[in-house]
């Protein structure tokens, strides 16, 4: 079976997630303080003479730049999410199936046989193999 995210994981991923935040919102401000005739003049020490459109372009830009950063980031860490949470639905599956498999009614140990064929052809990648040895070894 795969290797789980553990819960140091999840606290590092929101760590990222915050600073992403923090990242995104001081970059806005700093956008809409350059857009303002008074940010302009607040920014001037960084542009000496230069024109206020400029900065707030420039600035309009870089927030746009991190905000697409950011979407596409929480992107795929939403899809790797989604697969952890279904390599968990799966690894539950398997141990639901394999105590089924020990029942003493039979329709319990063929709904056991059931939920293992499913999960060998639905995910066949990791759960194949073990569950035919499973299933081979069955008296």
């Amino acid at each position: 079976m795969g290797e789980f995210q553990d819960s140091s994981d999840k606290c590092l991923c929101d760590y990222y997630t915050h600073m992403a935040f923090v990242v995104f919102v001081l970059s806005a401000f700093a956008a809409l303080a350059a857009a303002t005739p008074v940010g302009a003049d607040f920014f001037g020490w960084l542009v000496s003479g230069a024109n206020h459109e400029i900065v707030r372009s420039y600035a309009l830009v870089l927030a746009g730049a991190v905000g697409i950063a950011i979407a596409i980031w929480r992107a795929v860490t939403a899809d790797r999410n989604h697969e952890l949470e279904e390599r968990k639905w799966a690894l539950q599956r398997f141990k639901e199936g394999v105590e089924m498999l020990v029942h003493d009614q039979p329709q319990v140990t063929m709904a056991g046989i059931y939920f293992l064929t499913t999960l060998a052809e639905t995910r066949p990648d990791e759960y194949s193999e073990p569950v035919y040895e499973i299933l081979s070894d069955l008296e």
